[in-house]
């Protein structure tokens, strides 16, 4: 007689069970926003909303070869590698002049990692987070209150130097699956970056499609920060917590710390940073 199939839903809520009892003993810090505090896992920092998730995806995430995946610390740049990634890997079925383009909505798969100076992460977490604040009622952190999580590490998916160094030691040690590659070059030449992320995940540019049709650059006017905050979705949608989408583009500037950080502030990052890069041949 052969065996009754499992029930995905019996399935299911055991995993949840499992999981709930072991986040209950997970070492515990207070969050920056909407969650109740951050559970400490496996090195890392998390939102007690996102652990069962964290959890789920380790148990049954398999990434397939054709796979492409963007990592990213939070206020690195994500919405805006996802968006050059998208339109630039879709081209072909939604050209870059498409009124209605949808960019917005253990393998050999590829993970392109974009890595930004911790100074101006700090900075966008903190002006992002106090945005979440209001809209569940919490008074914002100051500034140094938030410094001081962040330089021990207990901020989202944190310590954002330890995330940084997983990828950069996985890039050394496999370059054909995990690109690299850094917010301020993004910033200062994005043509280059686009056309080399491109040729990464294995779509490059032609020659025509370069020079002749001018793709490139379409799909960086396309993805400008200019185009993206204007879009109507942008304008008008809201993630659960309430927050606009609109909060995701604040500036995109490269170098906003400086209208930020005291000298005493600036001297500890870099001291941590030069502490934890030490001997990995990694700076920015």
């Amino acid at each position: 007689m052969a065996e009754a199939e499992a029930d995905p839903k019996e399935e299911n809520e055991s995993s949840y069970q499992r999981y709930k009892i072991l986040i209950s003993s997970l070492p515990k810090d207070e969050g920056w926003a909407f969650e109740n505090y951050f559970c400490h896992y496996q090195g890392f920092w998390y939102p007690d909303t996102y652990c069962p998730g964290v959890l789920a995806v380790q148990d049954h995430f398999k990434a397939r070869s054709s796979d492409i995946i963007v990592a990213t610390t939070p206020k690195s740049g994500t919405t805006w590698i996802k968006a050059l990634l998208f339109a630039a890997v879709n081209r072909g079925m939604y050209p870059p002049t498409y009124n209605h383009h949808p960019y917005m909505i253990d393998s050999s798969s590829r993970i392109v990692y974009l890595y930004r100076n911790p100074k101006d992460v700090f900075v966008s977490m903190w002006h992002f987070n106090n945005k979440i604040r209001a809209t569940v009622s919490k008074p914002p952190l100051s500034a140094m209150e938030a410094f001081e999580r962040f330089c021990k590490g207990v901020s989202q998916f944190g310590p954002f130097w330890d995330h940084v160094l997983v990828y950069w030691r996985a890039s050394l040690e496999r370059p054909q699956q995990v690109l690299f590659i850094n917010y301020e070059k993004l910033q200062a030449d994005p043509g280059g970056v686009l056309k080399r992320v491109a040729h990464f995940v294995g779509f490059p540019f032609t020659s025509e499609e370069e020079k002749e049709q001018g793709l490139v650059d379409k799909i960086l006017r396309l993805c400008s920060f200019e185009n993206l905050s204007s879009l109507e979705v942008n304008k008008t949608g809201k993630i659960p917590e309430g927050l606009g989408y609109g909060a995701f583009f604040r500036k995109g500037k490269v170098g906003d710390w400086a209208n930020y950080l005291t000298s005493e502030m600036i001297e500890r990052i870099d001291q941590i940073t030069e502490e934890k890069f030490h001997g990995h041949g990694l700076k920015f």
